[in-house]
């Protein structure tokens, strides 16, 4: 009986490369890992059901197999390769350069060289405090915010239109002498 293939993720930062295998209630694993080279054989359900699934590929560069480990979970099975050379990025997983159909890209843990470039700092996160303190040097005016303008424009209208009811309230009362009643205002 041939093996299938299972669908491999895999994926890479500066020190690690991360396999991840679409393989659910894996049973009699058995994974051979080298220096060049990694073999696993398992039964499981994948892709095409409850059969048996294995793979085997060189690697483009060296790993170090001791500082390397995997997990087999009811959903997956993840491999955490620690590269020999740390900090070297690797063009692609396999040695050779033949595209293989069940091995495809883990977007969500990948990350490129670029990734790791020095960002640019922004001096408002850093210190706003200097910067603060160079705008009143400078007497330059903070920028207007407009919420608190319009809350202020509002609230005052508000109490004005009270104010000016109190005020006809309190002339009618003073001229009549009586009780307040609806048609003050």
């Amino acid at each position: 009986m041939v093996a299938l293939n299972p669908i491999v993720y895999w994926a890479q930062n500066q020190k690690d490369i991360f396999l991840r295998l679409e393989l659910r209630d894996v049973k009699d694993e058995n994974v051979v890992l080298l220096e060049d080279s990694l073999r696993f054989e398992a039964t499981g359900v994948g892709a095409c059901g409850l059969d048996k699934y294995a793979f085997h590929f060189n690697f483009f560069e060296s790993i170090n197999p001791g500082k390397s480990k995997y997990r087999a979970t009811d959903r997956q099975v993840e491999f955490s390769l620690r590269k020999e050379n740390c900090g070297k990025w690797w063009k692609r997983l396999t040695e050779e350069s033949l595209k293989l159909p069940w091995l495809k890209i883990d977007f969500d843990k990948w990350k490129s060289p670029e990734d790791f470039e020095e960002e640019t700092r922004d001096i408002l996160q850093d210190r706003p405090d200097i910067l603060r303190q160079l705008q009143e040097d400078e007497g330059v005016i903070e920028p207007i915010n407009y919420r608190q303008v319009y809350l202020f424009v509002y609230n005052m209208a508000q109490f004005i239109g009270f104010l000016y009811i109190f005020v006809v309230m309190m002339i009618n009362y003073a001229k009549k002498r009586t009780r307040f009643n609806g048609g003050n205002f």
